[in-house]
């Protein structure tokens, strides 16, 4: 009789088992369903505050340090090109140059130091100047590129 039981409560005891590891993986699926969607809704809500938060450089006017912080604050995946033209020419050439920031790492303290040293003409940025800006978007209307130019 002790073997018969025995083997009962093992067998109840395995029925059990499944029972909870079928009930896992069915919760487990149904979450992950439900944290994917969750996932894919939070990088829209970011994207979309990203490009808010650019969309106010389109057609107004930036002082130097707001175009500084801008950079600082450029991620290397944002995928936005940051392009600055702060009025310096090369003699051989007749039209003024610009710079472009893209995929780097803006909190890199040597570009930063560029950025701010008078004597690199190319890479300054006047703190106090003035530049008009614009937002460029590419096909699918996300912003590619935001556009400096000093006055």
């Amino acid at each position: 009789m002790s073997a018969s039981k025995s083997f009962i409560k093992n067998a109840v005891g395995i029925l059990i088992v499944v029972a909870i590891c079928f009930v896992s993986v069915t919760i487990y699926k149904k979450g992950n369903a439900s944290i994917n969607s969750s996932i894919s809704d939070y990088d829209e809500i970011v994207s979309q505050f990203d490009n808010a938060k650019l969309k106010n450089y389109d057609n107004s006017t930036a002082s130097g340090s707001q175009i500084v912080d801008l950079l600082k604050t450029v991620k290397e995946d944002d995928g936005v090109t940051i392009i600055v033209s702060n009025g310096y020419t090369v003699k051989e050439k007749k039209e003024p140059q610009s710079y472009t920031y893209a995929s780097l790492h803006a909190n890199d303290s040597k570009i930063l130091q560029e950025i701010i040293d008078k004597n690199n003409k190319e890479k300054y940025i006047n703190p106090n100047a003035s530049f008009t800006s614009a937002v460029i978007y590419d096909d699918n209307r996300e912003i590619s590129s935001v556009v400096f130019i000093q006055q």
